[in-house]
């Protein structure tokens, strides 16, 4: 994968030649064979782009005529969708960091609310293939900056290992750049900003509304980490993991014991008394993922600190987002408290 589209190569000759064919009549999207018959001439193919949701086709390989199937998203007018642009930029201590800008259909680039929508994992990444809320966001009238902070996968390993242990640091660091970006470029208002994001993403959220609260008039966390601790020993508890030795949180975000006062400065839920932005907490009831534990926690920092916070509990779905009313559910939550909170 490079950095705008999935790519696919094959050491097959003939596999390869005929990758070749697929991207000459698929123009400007990725594609590639998702199946096959037995003597390879007739497959189903796969396309998307940035402005196109995942289409198959079955491809004939002797008459070379592909006929649709399916489209992820068959009633969706894609011509009113948001154009997509790499918006690189570096950060304070000069490290590259790559991140894509969705712009909303019929705006100029100038003077936008500005959503930002750091992804979850932390070791995962976005690209230029189509995301559904950020295009959601964009025929709303948001600008959409998808920073790939150090950490994310994808771009070498150095740069996966330089957000280890940066949990609320470097990592929130790299974000906080691309908003500062954005506004000096007089792409974003300084005074429309939002920050929304799910899993890590929500952690970012949460950290951007404690580490830079002068940055954002609004935040959003789904299923966001509040308290690393916490974290930790949940870990522990429901997986039966030694967090001292190796584990997931051990070597994304630090020691338990060694890195207690780091984790404890780096949790949001401790440092409530620094928001200053509504705050919009979801969760899925049934996360095993991240607990929900963790939303409860932010929501009574935040209630005990005496700021505005909303909290709406997803019933019956887990972390992923799995079941079409959950998406929906959030989607309408989100687009009624950003209109609430920065307007269009």
């Amino acid at each position: 994968m490079d950095e705008e589209l999935p790519v696919y190569r094959y050491f097959d000759e003939r596999r390869e030649a005929l990758q070749k064919g697929l991207e000459q009549a698929f123009p400007g999207l990725s594609v590639h064979a998702v199946s096959t018959d037995v003597a390879g001439d007739k497959m189903v193919i796969e396309t998307v782009g940035p402005r196109t949701p995942a289409s198959y086709y079955l491809f004939d390989r002797n008459t070379h005529r592909a006929t649709a199937i399916v489209a992820s998203y068959p009633d969706l007018d894609t011509t009113a969708l948001g154009e997509v642009r790499q918006y690189d930029y570096p950060a304070r201590d000069n490290l590259h960091i790559p991140a894509y800008l969705t712009l909303p259909p019929g705006r100029e680039a100038h003077d936008l609310p500005l959503v930002v929508l750091p992804h979850g994992g932390p070791d995962a990444r976005d690209d230029m293939r189509f995301d559904f809320v950020a295009q959601f966001l964009a025929t709303r009238g948001y600008a959409v900056l998808r920073p790939e902070f150090r950490g994310s996968r994808g771009f070498g390993r150095p740069f996966t290992v330089a957000g280890l242990h940066q949990w609320g640091l470097k990592m929130q660091d790299d974000i906080s750049d691309g908003v500062k970006k954005a506004i000096s470029d007089g792409i974003a208002d300084p005074k429309r900003v939002c920050i929304f994001g799910a899993s890590y993403g929500g952690y970012a959220a949460l950290a951007g509304a404690t580490v830079t609260p002068e940055l954002y008039a609004c935040v959003i966390s789904f299923e966001g980490i509040s308290n690393l601790p916490d974290m930790m020993g949940y870990e522990k508890r429901q997986f039966r993991v030694d967090i001292t030795n190796g584990s997931f949180t051990t070597t994304r975000i630090g020691d338990i014991f060694m890195d207690s006062a780091q984790l404890d400065a780096t949790s949001p839920a401790l440092h409530a008394d620094r928001v200053s932005a509504p705050v919009l907490l979801l969760h899925s009831e049934l996360d095993v993922t991240v607990p929900i534990e963790q939303s409860e926690m932010m929501e009574a920092a935040l209630k005990k600190a005496g700021k505005k916070v909303q909290f709406v509990r997803i019933p019956g779905d887990d972390h992923y987002m799995s079941l079409e009313p959950t998406r929906l559910r959030v989607l309408q939550e989100v687009e009624k408290f950003l209109a609430s909170s920065i307007g269009t």
